[in-house]
């Protein structure tokens, strides 16, 4: 963008604005909370981090709890494997003993 020399930029100009409006507001939440920025952005932090952290505890208990359901499905699989395989034992066994009677 151009500008005369000895004249600021229209972008400089808006900035300005804008940080001059950032400042005020900011003003204005230390004035109704009773607390500084950077006091307010700690606060933000640690109750952003006590959420992540709440978070992860709570996926990681979901995942243990899926873990264990999919470990009880593969014992039940297993058990039935296995009940299909004497199963057919009986039934094979069976059979021969009718054929050899």
């Amino acid at each position: 963008m151009s500008y005369l020399p000895g004249c600021i930029g229209l972008d400089t100009a808006t900035a300005t604005v804008e940080s001059e409006e950032i400042e005020e507001l900011q003003q204005a939440v230390v004035e109704e909370l009773g607390i500084s920025m950077e006091e307010l952005r700690h606060f933000i932090d640690e109750e952003l981090e006590k959420m992540d952290c709440k978070q992860l505890a709570e996926l990681e208990t979901w995942v243990i709890r899926k873990k264990s359901e999919v470990a009880h499905v593969d014992q039940l699989f297993d058990d039935a494997s296995r009940a299909v395989t004497n199963c057919e034992s009986l039934v094979k066994e069976r059979r021969d003993n009718r054929e050899g009677e």
